[in-house]
């Protein structure tokens, strides 16, 4: 039996930054760029170090792009706070792992078996705290549409990173990743379709079923490494 990978999965964190670096390269020959001259600034990567905290990559000729941008940039940094409080705080400390498993490997079976519906149980709790989160996002991502950034909307934010680490502790990183994202997304297509009247094009379709494979991806992959422990 494979020994489970504890604290932080930056394999998966680097292959989103990946996935976010040639999504926004694919931006470029779908929409365009907006010309260096009227950015104010001296080359692009000056444009996006000035501005990649507070509007993400958005120097593409299509509002829809740039606010895709601004919210996927959003879900990145919760990525790497995630990651970031894996590794100071992991879920599980090994002291002489390999030895303490040969020597008492039956009195650990004999644990799980009884907590088994304990697990259960708190199993469930981090799937609710999760959802939550996801929901949470969606009104937190709506408000930064809207230029609404008050306190209220600080709260929201706040409160949505802890159910999320929350449901990370129990879920683990990859899963609770892929499901909180996801939900963020749909989320946000539903809201600019419903609320804001904008239409669903072909592209925005496209990319948005890029995004959410590329996500289902990273969840299989975190099942499969969970199947072999």
């Amino acid at each position: 039996m494979k020994e489970k990978k504890n604290g932080p999965r930056w394999d998966i964190f680097f292959y989103h930054v990946a996935i976010f670096i040639a999504a926004h390269i694919l931006f470029v020959f779908i929409v365009g760029i907006v010309p260096l001259s009227e950015l104010g600034a001296q080359s692009y990567i000056d444009y996006i170090l000035d501005n990649f905290i507070s509007d993400g990559i958005s120097f593409y000729q299509s509002e829809k792009i740039n606010l895709v941008s601004k919210v996927w940039k959003t879900i990145l940094i919760i990525h790497l706070i995630v990651e970031l409080v894996e590794a100071l705080f992991p879920s599980k400390k090994k002291s002489a792992a390999d030895q303490a498993i040969n020597e008492k490997k039956d009195a650990i079976i004999k644990v799980k078996t009884n907590l088994k519906n304990t697990k259960s149980g708190s199993t469930s709790l981090a799937w609710v705290y999760l959802i939550i989160a996801g929901l949470l996002e969606i009104i937190w991502a709506t408000a930064l549409k809207m230029d609404m950034l008050g306190g209220p909307i600080i709260i929201v934010l706040i409160l949505s990173f802890d159910l999320l680490i929350r449901a990370v502790k129990q879920l683990g990183v990859g899963t609770s990743y892929a499901v909180f994202t996801g939900i963020g997304v749909v989320g946000m297509v539903i809201v600019d379709f419903v609320i804001f009247e904008e239409n669903l094009s072909f592209v925005k379709i496209v990319l948005v079923m890029l995004l959410v494979l590329f996500i289902i991806g990273l969840r299989f992959s975190s099942d499969e490494q969970e199947e072999t422990t």
